[in-house]
């Protein structure tokens, strides 16, 4: 049930962005607690990921285009968030951004995707 929820939002982030039609390989950002205080969330927060990208290639939803996850650690904390936020928008030029785990990380690094017109969906509330 949570990889069809995963698969489904990936897909409308996908389609959604008009950036997506143009590229063969569309990338996604997933800022995840992989250590600190929330990384107990972090590894499940990623397998979900990573399953519903592979879900999706395989079913050929994105005619043509390849979705890839780029899975970075924030590490529980606003700094580390903010630069690997950063580094989605300017180094890896991601379409769209899931996460942070956490809502003191994302209130800190939300403004940056905001200013680069980036797509993002946070984790601390997706199944809320």
């Amino acid at each position: 049930m949570r990889n069809a929820r995963w698969a489904s939002l990936l897909v409308a982030i996908a389609l959604l962005t008009g950036q997506a039609r143009a590229e063969t390989v569309v990338k996604i950002g997933a800022a995840l607690s992989m250590t600190g205080p929330a990384a107990a969330y972090g590894a499940q927060q990623k397998a979900g990921i990573l399953a519903a990208v592979e879900q999706i290639n395989k079913s050929g939803a994105l005619k043509g285009m390849k979705l890839e996850a780029v899975v970075e650690d924030d590490g529980s904390t606003k700094e580390q968030g903010i630069a690997v936020f950063q580094r989605f928008i300017n180094k890896d030029k991601v379409i769209a951004i899931i996460g942070p785990t956490l809502s003191n990380t994302a209130y800190a690094s939300n403004p940056l995707a905001q200013a680069a017109g980036v797509s993002r969906r946070s984790l601390y509330n997706l199944f809320a």
